[in-house]
């Protein structure tokens, strides 16, 4: 049993990579998973139930030898070792009377991991030998050239999971060695697109001298081809192509730590993401298609992640995300998922994540987040909604729904920023296209993390999404447009050691600022006085409430405990420098998440006071003694508490409080010192606070 020590980077290497690229099959009764349509076998389309291994895929100690079987006596055994599907010019299994010896193949030499070309800026190779599995894929052929379908095991010998990886969900990937890195079609390389744009980088040099790259038009490539415009400035390879036909078929298990039982499935595989494609480490999006033999994934894959509205958990998936951390994936792969964790209870949807190892062919190929991917099937999934009665616009495209569908974002889009949004009827016009409170707080929340990435500050990393045709039956099925988070993590003072005061509030709210589409929405929209004090208490309590010091304290170390361990194997694997302590590496880097929030919460009501020309700040706290009658919430947030709470806010801007009794509890009234109450009464009241203020919520006693 390999062990690993932290302070021994060789052991690190070993223990490093491990698992099972399960391809196919966990028993017998599997028999629409795992399989793979052989029709090249003498043209037989007919598939029979697939072979069977004496032993299940996983992590064993010591080697064993792997015996493999089929209920016909005369069927023939192929197999492969490479990710690759049998053929009847496979490897027969005959040949092993004794059956297959599986041992610790660690020790053995790069294979998939030593391929260079898969980056424009990065050619990182490891310099120690990763943890590999053994990769079985068998098919029994009959003596007419019937085929099975391919049953498919991974085998960690002499592996220590636990030490390894923790408690992370594995998932082993199985696919043809084309599929990822051919020159012409391999959708991990530079192959054949990077060469294309080599030549017209050289034939654009050659005839433009002296002209600014700006100055001439990009030779746009049809758009179905899913092969991105030419730019100078950007070099593409095939990892930056889209669309079905940069599409290819992978086997994926899913291994939960554990007794828990996975899910094999055959999936739809694409490269995903912006700027990170080109990285050495890239982003997968896996997708079920009837066409692969399965319409989703029916498994609790993200645990604890609750529908959108509310009615259970999510145990249905079309789609997931196996995410590289994205500008942060060199570093500490924490600030997406934990970013997104701490807002999860706003009206904007966010990404439900957990940390997951992959491995490819038998290779270790780093640690990811396992997240949701939106799309139409995640809103129906989340609230029911029909699918087809879904539109998303990404990026300033339709992403689900039909081309006219950009006409209704558009109409919503121009009626906010081309009319006086502090006319009344204009905003309560604009009330029915937008739901305000959802751009409201995700606007701020893209403020207070600094994100320089967003639709505040460049048209990035935005996306909307309504019902077509609204449906009341439904949460949200108001026709109301509504924000979608997502790759959140260049912020937080990712690339500078003493951003904590970054102010980006010109550039995302007046009307001089960025110019990107938020930014336009959001400038007009601040002429409103009712959206005005919205947006101010959503930057409020972003700082109060979701990012208070305790929240961020408390929530850091549980990300450390998960990625702190995994993601030092992945800086060994992927660079793109060598580590001399990996460990020290990552654990620095989410010290700098967490030093940075702690920070953003002292000079952040500043930025907002010099922003909108307001009154200093004052204390308003809310005060509940005896936490054994309920909790309260304070303004639009979900978030239930008890006990003290103390934020800073403005004397001209409202504040809500809400008590929330027990049952059993009643309510009674609210005492109030140095504030006024102006609006509500009973459990939920709105005040002004004069200075520093209290305020306590009274009971009358329980039954």
């Amino acid at each position: 049993m390999i062990k690993i020590g932290k302070n021994d980077l060789i052991v690190i290497a070993s223990v490093f990579i491990c698992l099972l690229v399960a391809v196919g099959l966990y028993r017998w009764a599997c028999s629409s998973e795992g399989g793979y349509d052989v029709n090249g076998i003498n043209g037989q389309e007919e598939q029979y139930d697939m072979p069977v291994f004496n032993v299940p895929s996983g992590f064993y100690p010591e080697p064993f030898r792997l015996t493999i079987s089929y209920p016909d006596p005369q069927a023939h055994i192929y197999c492969t070792f490479d990710g690759s599907i049998p053929t009847p010019e496979s490897e027969p299994y005959e040949q092993y009377e004794e059956g297959l010896l599986l041992e610790n193949r660690s020790v053995y030499s790069n294979y998939l991991s030593a391929i260079t070309g898969v980056s424009s800026n990065e050619e990182y190779v490891p310099s120690v030998s990763i943890i590999k599995a053994n990769t079985i894929r068998a098919i029994a052929v009959l003596p007419d050239g019937r085929a099975s379908r391919v049953a498919s095991g991974t085998y960690f010998i002499g592996i220590d999971r636990l030490g390894a990886f923790g408690t992370a969900p594995i998932l082993s990937l199985y696919t043809d060695y084309d599929s990822l890195f051919s020159y012409e079609d391999g959708i991990y390389v530079l192959g054949k697109t990077y060469d294309e744009w080599l030549e017209k980088a050289a034939e654009y040099e050659e005839a433009e001298m002296g002209t600014e790259p700006s100055e001439v038009p990009k030779e746009a490539s049809p758009e179905e081809e899913g092969v991105p415009e030419f730019d100078i400035n950007v070099p593409v390879g095939n990892y930056s192509n889209r669309g079905s036909a940069w599409e290819r078929h992978a086997t994926v298990e899913y291994m939960p730590y554990g007794e828990d039982t996975g899910f094999v499935a055959d999936l739809g595989m694409r490269i995903m993401g912006g700027s990170s494609r080109k990285s050495t480490q890239k982003s997968f999006r896996f997708k079920c298609r009837e066409e692969y033999g399965r319409k989703n994934i029916q498994y609790d894959l993200i645990p604890g992640n609750m529908r959108s509205d509310k009615t259970g958990e999510v145990d249905t998936y079309k789609s997931f995300i196996m995410r590289n951390g994205g500008n942060d994936r060199n570093y500490g792969k924490i600030r997406d998922p934990f970013i997104q964790t701490m807002v999860s209870s706003h009206s904007f949807e966010t990404q439900a994540s957990r940390p997951a190892v992959l491995f490819i062919n038998g290779e270790y190929w780093g640690c990811y987040s396992l997240c949701e991917d939106y799309s139409d099937h995640y809103i129906e999934y989340n609230y029911g909604i029909d699918k087809d009665n879904v539109i998303i616009i990404k990026s300033g495209r339709v992403e689900e729904g039909i081309a006219d569908d950009m006409r209704v974002f558009s109409e919503m889009e121009s009626f906010i920023t081309d009319n006086d949004m502090s006319d009344t009827e204009n905003y309560a016009m604009a009330c029915e296209m937008l739901d305000m409170e959802c751009f409201a707080g995700y606007c701020a929340l893209n403020l207070y993390i600094c994100n320089r990435d967003s639709f505040l500050l460049n048209d990035s990393n935005w996306s909307m999404w309504r019902v077509r045709t609204p449906d009341n039956r439904y949460m949200n099925g108001d026709g109301k447009w509504r924000m979608l988070c997502f790759d959140t993590d260049y912020s937080s003072g990712i690339y500078d050691d003493v951003e904590t005061d970054a102010d980006i509030m010109k550039e995302a709210c007046d009307d001089d600022g960025s110019g990107s589409v938020g930014n336009r929405m959001l400038a007009s929209l601040l002429y409103n006085e009712e959206f005005r004090n919205l947006f101010i208490s959503e930057l409020c309590d972003m700082r109060n409430i979701d990012f208070e010091r305790t929240r961020v304290r408390d929530t850091i170390p549980l990300f450390r405990e998960t990625y702190g361990l995994l993601v030092p194997y992945s800086t060994v694997r992927f660079g793109p420098e060598p580590v001399a302590d990996p460990f020290d590496h990552v654990n620095r880097c989410i010290d700098k998440v967490e030093a940075w929030f702690l920070d953003r919460y002292d000079i952040f009501p500043e930025q907002i006071r010099k922003q909108f020309k307001l009154s200093e700040p004052v204390n308003v706290t809310v005060l509940q003694e005896d936490e054994s009658k309920g909790a309260f919430t304070v303004d639009n947030s979900n978030i239930l508490m008890t006990g003290e709470f103390k934020g800073r806010y403005f004397p001209q801007v409202p504040v809500s409080v809400t008590a929330r009794p027990l049952k059993g509890e009643s309510f009674d009234h609210w005492e109030v010192s140095n504030g006024t109450i102006v609006a509500g009464q009973g459990e939920s009241v709105t005040l002004l606070p004069d200075r520093d203020c209290m305020i306590r919520p009274v009971y009358s006693g329980g039954e």
